[in-house]
């Protein structure tokens, strides 16, 4: 092997060896002197070269760094280093302090909360001991290399654990200004070439140049050289920001493993002494040899002075080798074979006895200080063991050696300004100082503020995306340890919105992921966080739930300042309604113009675009499906837009045929946002508006618009037919619009083709006694039913088939609506010639069912005649005539339930059956004389049509409808009669209910039912349900609760308690509002317009008889509930009540007091006592405090009521028809509001104008509202195909065909 190298290495001048003789206890016997075959010295080529070192450190970009740590963070990295290194993980130094700070805290509490290693440094009066080093490069810059040993903190033996070594290199000018470093982490590969020649030994250029070697004693002396090279298990490059400092940390293995220490131990020891006196004994039996058996240090020593050998006899031409024959010492205090395995004797047996020969350092050339320094590490390791053994040992023959835990030389070697602090807080390192918080910002108790902040920032610069974790470190010193300006900044940030990284990862889990770790954050997108959020939003349970995924992934999305994730929530409607309008500072009563203002407003008066206005106003456009918001938002808002979508694209999202027409497309738009809860409104909007565009349609541009469709840009058979009013008719026209839409009437009424004769009447014995509310009906008014049904049918068959957008209705179809039944009208009868029908009709409908029928189609051309027909002008539209009308006192024309209606209970009176129904013989002959059957056609003069429409304007709608189906009844068969002989047939079916009212006597002291009494029951029909306005009911339910509450009454001299059920149902439940009251100050009926909310379904459940008694226990509490609520309602009036001047009691006692302490009693001289003031005072107290209870119970109790049947949802109804007053009492105007279930739009009939009108219009329950419901029909699940507002089949000349 050349003694020249030529690889460039950091190397150390040989330190001056002693050349003096040391006595170190053995024989000159035990060593034998051999020529060297080297004498070559080291030259050490790295004091020679020029280097440019400032040019150097500025190539390092600081942002280029995988770390950032000071001086206290590193060093005590290389102390805690072990404990990942015995876990089997990759060191520490080199990775970022904020992945190891949880484990690192782990350990250290494991390890009774201080570190289980610690670092000393040894100092001998030798050199060949000492590895600490000092050399000067170019510009200034010193290498200061330090050396030492990392080694287990409680051991007071042979350690259990490893020992390693630590070097610190040290690059760079002098800290003469005692900055703080700021250390940059860079990997070996970011170093320069000039830093790594200095800073690193490069092993890969040694071990290719030895792969050269050829000869053994080249390859022997490779091989040495390659096992005393430091077998490093950890390192790190770091680069001082302003001190230009350049720092290397490597951790190395130990020279001597932990197990060859167990060679030392006293067991191993007595094991070689009793080997080796077993052979002395027998060699010399005769001798009776005593030894003392060494110690451990003994032992050690002696390994020391063999592995000095080497040194002291580095210059001599000839080394000493060891003879073990000759030696007892070295056979029993040592296991020989260490110094063959590990440090490279080589064993010579050519003479007459072994010899171990030592390597000469000379012998590597310029690899000599790798050697000598493989030696030095294992004298350090023998020496500390030695220390640890015995304190007091500090030296071996000439040698002196010191143990340093304080690392002084080190620490002042950085030169920092806190050096005495450092020092301190070093020797006293505990479980504190390892807090994570610590650890992550590298920082420690005794940093400034100002330091602190630095670190932060450092660390966030370097890695943005651990932000939170550094925030999390950033507000543990803050509150542990920092002052009032650490503690502002932390506060600060976290209202910029940043949070830590628990918090953060708990976004991650509630959306629905489990990182541990800010790398496992990056790997999750954007786009899989959002579509993980919408996920989670369909399960949300409420509005809350939601609010908090939001709040999660906003935070995400902070966190990472991405764009997506802000867009998206930016545009994200807002979950929570409730939020939405507070955000507005509106109410879900107001209109959408008025919402349109409030975000106007609201935008204008914001100094920066805040998102939560436009998120409010889309939340709420989706929530109403309104197509003014949604038409406002997607034109003046643009970023909510939901992109380009392709007509293709359009018409799937419809769930439409492309070759549907404008007004079909609508339709099935309607359609969908009605029935499908789940439905994307705003994509379906979209979608709409794209095929609008597509094809220029006006029709669906202004659909979109206003959300109604403009029925003068739609074909007529498109649209229902309006009714002209002839004359205060508004609330008949709102009638017949009504009953046409229900098919079943309507078709009845169609298909009415029946002629009565009073031979037909007088031969069905059940037209004698059928009764129809509760009354026999007569010929005479079975007649002008069947009159009526055919001018019904007129104006339905016109309806359908005019080409007209409205119709007229006879005057004498009003007539017959308006007057009562029982009024008689003359009819004028054909000729006989005449009467004989042209044909026949088998329909089991027809009276008497004998086929002796005539056709109508003459029937209907009587009633027809072109005046009937409104022929529009270009615009569709007729000059409105005067709807005037009123509505009666309610309170004195209405009746109790069932009232007028027949009872199950009751049979029929006979003498009012011959009253009422008997006509005499010679009454009916006289309208059948010389007739075979009759076409009767009532005769109704000028004068009693005007009659008729003023006993119209003293009538109500109920009054109307009462009177339409009593007529729709009489006109058909009779062949079903109840036990009262009450007709039963399909307008019953649809329209009449049955009730049950039950009486039981009661004990109101017991507060339950008297046992043994049976109760008595009462069964009675109903048309439609009675709810009192002058109750004030809280909405629909409240109402009705009322109608059906259980009371008590006095009864025959007991207590009894009423209960009122509903035993059968009708198809269509009907339900009117009683408004108008007698004000008997006035002396004339008033209407309330106070508000009384419902929505579009009804359940009727709580209100049916039944046996479960889950329901029965439900209706008793509320029973209970409401009397105790009437009972503080009327504790509550009295403490409320006023006396003439206005005051209530708390004012009397409050006008008292003020009284007896004003100045006028005091000059009248009376001596009002203080104590009479403060009892004023407290009975005011007491009256404040006794309304604040009862408020507060009477709202818990209404609370109660009202959700106590709120999960009974069997028995469904859907609002279908409102028929609506504006006015007074005493005058107004009628109109009905028609859904259409096919598309669940609402129409308005108001006479001649038939419009679809929003929802907000139909549900308008404000108290400003003048226009309020007062008759309600609701169609019942599983019906509503029933109901067709729709019907039109367009013949273009009517009249003509009917000719």
């Amino acid at each position: 092997m050349s003694p020249d190298s030529e690889i460039s290495i950091n190397s150390r001048k040989a330190a001056e060896r002693s050349s003096s003789s040391e006595d170190i206890a053995l024989s000159s016997s035990d060593f034998d002197d051999h020529t060297t075959d080297k004498d070559n010295k080291p030259s050490d080529e790295s004091q020679s070269q020029k280097r440019t070192n400032t040019e150097s450190y500025k190539h390092y970009v600081l942002g280029q760094a995988s770390l950032f740590k000071t001086t206290d963070r590193i060093l005590d990295d290389i102390r805690v280093d072990p404990y990942f290194l015995f876990d089997k993980l990759s060191g520490i130094l080199s990775v970022p302090s904020m992945e190891y700070a949880d484990r690192l805290t782990e350990y250290i509490q494991l390890s009774s909360c201080h570190p289980k290693y610690k670092l000393v440094t040894l100092n001998a009066n030798v050199d060949y001991v000492n590895l600490d080093s000092s050399c000067e490069l170019a510009d200034g810059y010193k290498l200061r290399t330090f050396e030492g040993l990392i080694v287990p903190t409680s051991c007071n033996g042979i350690p259990n654990d490893p020992m390693f070594h630590f070097v610190v290199k040290i690059k760079g000018p002098e800290n003469e200004l005692h900055f703080k470093h700021k250390f940059y982490g860079f990997s070996d590969d970011q170093l320069t070439p000039e830093d790594k020649k200095d800073l690193i030994l490069d092993k890969s250029a040694i071990e290719e140049q030895f792969s050269k070697c050829e000869s053994e004693n080249d390859k022997r002396l490779a091989n040495i050289i390659l096992k005393s090279l430091p077998k490093i298990v950890d390192s790190g490059n770091f680069v001082s920001e302003g001190t230009k400092t350049i720092l290397r940390v490597e951790i190395c293995e130990p020279v001597i493993p932990q197990m060859e220490f167990k060679a030392f131990e006293n067991s191993e020891i007595e094991s070689r002494l009793t080997a080796y006196m077993s052979t002395i004994t027998k060699e010399h039996p005769d001798k009776n040899l005593r030894v003392k058996v060494p110690s451990t240090l003994d032992c050690l020593k002696t390994l020391y002075r063999i592995l000095s050998g080497p040194f002291n006899n580095i210059d001599s031409a000839y080394s000493k080798t060891l003879k073990p024959e000759r030696s007892p010492i070295l056979q029993f205090h040592l296991d020989l074979d260490i110094l063959l395995r590990i440090f490279f004797f080589k064993k010579n047996e050519d003479g007459s006895e072994v010899e171990l020969e030592p390597p000469r350092f000379h012998d590597f050339g310029g690899f000599e200080h790798i050697c000598t320094e493989y030696f030095t590490r294992a004298l350090q390791e023998v020496l500390y063991i030695m220390s640890v053994l015995s304190p007091n040992c500090s030296s071996i023959g000439h040698l002196q050696f010191k143990v340093d835990p304080n690392l002084t030389f080190l620490f002042t070697a950085f030169g920092e300004s806190d050096l005495q602090t450092q020092l301190k807080c070093w020797a006293n390192w505990g479980l504190y100082q390892y807090n994570k918080g610590f650890t992550t910002l590298s920082s420690n108790n005794y940093y400034p503020d100002g330091l602190v902040i630095e670190l932060y920032n450092r660390m966030v610069a370097l890695d943005t995306l651990a932000t939170p974790i550094f925030l999390d470190a950033l507000t543990f010193c803050a509150t542990s340890c920092g002052g009032q300006e650490l503690q502002i900044y932390a506060s600060t940030l976290q209202s910029q919105g940043l949070i830590g990284f628990q918090e953060l990862r708990s976004c991650f889990i509630k959306l629905g992921f489990e990182p541990n770790s800010i790398k496992s954050f990056a790997e999750i997108s954007d786009e899989q966080l959002i579509s993980s959020y919408k996920d989670h939003l369909v399960l949300s349970k409420s509005p809350a739930e939601s609010s908090s995924y939001r709040s999660g992934l906003e935070k995400i999305g902070t966190y990472r300042d991405s764009s997506v994730i802000k867009i998206y929530l930016d545009t994200e409607p807002m979950h929570d309604l409730n939020e939405a309008y507070s955000t507005l500072d509106t109410s879900p009563s107001v209109d959408d113009d008025v919402l349109i203002t409030a975000y106007q407003l609201k935008a204008e008066e914001s100094n920066y675009y805040d998102a939560r206005y436009s998120r409010a106003l889309i939340a709420i456009a989706i929530d109403r499906r309104s197509m003014l918001l949604m038409s406002y938002i997607d034109t003046n808002m643009p970023n909510f837009s939901l992109g380009s979508i392709t007509f293709d694209e359009a018409i799937k999202n419809l769930g439409a045929d492309k070759y549907a027409s404008d007004s079909s497309l609508i339709r099935i738009f309607q359609e969908r946002i009605n029935m499908e809860t789940k439905l994307n409104f705003q994509r379906t909007w979209t979608s709409l508006k794209v095929i609008g565009q597509a094809r220029n349609s006006k029709l669906i541009e202004n659909f979109l618009a206003t959300g109604i469709i403009n029925l003068a840009l739609l074909p007529i058979d498109k649209i229902p037919t309006g009714l002209n009013n002839i004359g205060n008719t508004c609330y008949l026209n709102s009638l017949l619009q009504y009953y046409f839409v229900i098919k079943p009437i309507r078709n009845l009424t169609i298909d009415f083709d029946k002629i009565l004769t009073p031979e037909l009447f007088g031969k069905d014995p059940n037209y004698k006694i059928r009764r129809i509310g509760g009354r026999v009906v007569r010929y005479k008014e079975t007649e002008r039913s069947y009159q009526f049904m055919y001018q019904l049918k007129n104006l339905y068959y016109t309806m359908i088939h005019a080409n007209s957008r409205c119709v007229t209705p006879t005057r004498e179809l009003a007539y017959l609506a308006f007057s009562p039944i029982e009024s008689e009208v003359e009819f004028n009868y054909p000729s006989p010639d005449n009467s004989q029908g042209k044909g026949n009709n088998n329909n089991e409908e027809n009276v008497g069912g004998d086929g002796n029928v005539g056709e109508v189609t003459d029937s209907v051309k009587s009633v027809i005649n072109e005046d009937d027909f409104d022929i529009p002008e270009e615009d569709g539209k007729k000059e409105k005539k005067d709807g005037s009308m009123n509505e009666n006192e309610m309170n004195n024309n209405k009746e109790e339930p069932g009232q007028n209606l027949s009872s199950e209970d009751e049979s029929g009176d006979e003498s009012d059956v011959m009253d009422t129904g008997d006509e005499s013989e010679s009454e009916i002959n006289a309208c059948s004389n010389g007739m075979l059957n009759s076409l009767a056609v009532a005769q109704i003069g000028y004068d009693q049509i005007e009659n008729a429409f003023e006993l119209g304007r003293q009538q109500d709608v109920t009054e109307c409808i009462s009177n339409v189906l009593s007529q729709i009844e009489c006109a058909l068969n009779p062949d079903e009669l109840d036990e009262s002989n009450e007709q039963l047939d399909s307008v019953k079916k649809l329209f009449y209910g049955k009730t049950k009212q039950t009486l039981i006597p009661y004990d109101v002291q017991a507060r339950k039912a008297k046992s043994g009494n049976k109760p008595r029951t009462k069964i009675e029909r109903f048309l439609n349900l009675i709810v009192n306005i002058g109750d004030h009911p809280k909405d629909i339910y409240d109402a009705l609760d009322t109608y059906f509450t259980e009371d008590l009454l006095e009864l025959e001299n007991e207590e009894v308690k009423r209960s009122l059920t509903i035993t059968e149902l009708p198809s269509i439940l009907q339900i009117q509002i009683q408004r108008v009251q007698f004000d008997r100050v006035r002396l004339m009926p008033v209407k309330s317009t106070e508000p009384i909310p419902f929505g579009e379904k009804l359940y009727m459940d709580r209100y049916m008889d039944t046996d479960d008694q889950s329901i029965v226990n439900k209706r008793g509490s509320v029973f209970h509930w409401r009397r105790e609520l009437e009972s503080l309602k009327k504790r509550k009036a009295v403490l409320t009540k006023v006396d003439d001047m206005g005051l209530g009691p708390k004012d009397v006692l409050e006008s008292t007091r003020q009284f007896l302490q004003s100045n006028i009693i005091n000059q009248v001289g009376v001596l009002v006592d203080e104590n009479t003031l403060q009892i004023l005072e407290h009975e005011q107290q007491k009256i404040d405090k006794e309304l604040a209870e009862i408020n507060s119970k009477v709202e818990s109790l209404e609370s109660l009521i009202s959700k106590q049947f709120a999960d009974l949802k069997s028995i469904g109804y859907s609002i279908f028809a409102i028929f609506i007053h504006r006015g007074e009492a005493s005058y107004g105007h009628y109109w009905i509001y028609i859904k259409d279930p096919e598309t669940g739009m609402f129409r308005k009939y108001n006479d001649e104008i038939v419009s679809e009108v929003p929802m907000e219009e139909v549900f308008d329950f404000s108290t400003s509202n003048r226009a309020t419901p007062y008759y309600l029909a609701f169609v019942k699940d599983g019906f509503k195909d029933e109901i067709e507002p729709v019907k039109r089949e367009i013949i273009e000349n009517l009249v003509d065909s009917l000719d």
